[in-house]
């Protein structure tokens, strides 16, 4: 009760700093999306909540807290915010079904998430549809339909770090190592000080008994990201400890 209560008063405030009409709405909007941008997801969510509520008749902002909801995973309200955007706008939208796909398979409704994801794709197949289903494949363990897709993604949009690095964390939970010291090396390559990719790059070369390269990696990623350092450098010692194992039991 106090929250709501504190919120319609700052509603009331902000209206008489920003002015109740179109240009009010304008503002807090744009600062919502601002900070969104920066990452800043709960600032962002109250901002477009002030916004909606200087304009409920207002469109666009109902996607854009559904985004920031998403980021602060809370699922249910970005599927009522998705649901009021298509009200509104009575439009198909490519990026609300890749959206609300995400939502469900962070919420293991995989079925529903399967059939947004191909809804998405019938759409518009660009390679942001492609690769977020070819994620999605990779968690439900449908890996032959995971490489296809993460693989056209890579066709329609060949410069993706991303995609690189997704699709060489694809061939290392395979075990196809020199696959994905390929893919990784790419990745790294195409975008400067990418951590995720160097640690698993370094995993991957571990996984190909390559030490040295492997340790390279954790050099890197200390000026990177130490947590991902020390990660790695578990995973690099325990190597060596399994192969002291093995040599002692035969």
């Amino acid at each position: 009760m106090k929250r709501k209560i504190l919120f319609q008063f700052m509603i009331i405030v902000l209206a008489m700093v920003l002015g109740c009409g179109g240009a009010g709405y304008k503002k807090v909007f744009k600062s919502g999306v601002k900070n969104f941008n920066n990452g800043d997801y709960k600032e962002a969510i109250k901002e477009f909540s002030i916004a909606i509520s200087l304009n409920p008749e207002g469109k666009e902002i109902y996607f854009w807290r559904a985004k920031a909801y998403f980021k602060s995973q809370e699922y249910p309200k970005v599927f009522r915010d998705l649901t009021v955007y298509m009200e509104k706008t009575k439009k198909v939208d490519p990026q609300v079904y890749l959206l609300r796909a995400e939502a469900y398979q962070a919420v293991k409704k995989y079925k529903q998430a399967l059939q947004d994801y191909n809804q998405g794709i019938n759409l518009e197949a660009n390679a942001e549809a492609y690769h977020k289903r070819g994620l999605f494949y990779i968690q439900i363990g449908a890996f032959k339909r995971a490489k296809s897709d993460l693989k056209f993604a890579l066709k329609l949009d060949e410069e993706n770090a991303v995609i690189y690095c997704d699709l060489g964390k694809y061939y290392f939970l395979r075990k196809q190592y020199k696959q994905a010291i390929k893919d990784l090396e790419t990745a790294v390559e195409l975008r400067e000080g990418y951590a995720l990719a160097h640690y698993f790059l370094g995993r991957s070369y571990l996984g190909n008994r390559d030490k040295t390269k492997a340790l390279e990696q954790c050099q890197i990623l200390n000026k990177l990201d130490l947590r991902l350092k020390n990660k790695l450098f578990h995973f690099y010692l325990k190597l060596d400890k399994d192969s002291v194992f093995n040599k002692r039991k035969y």
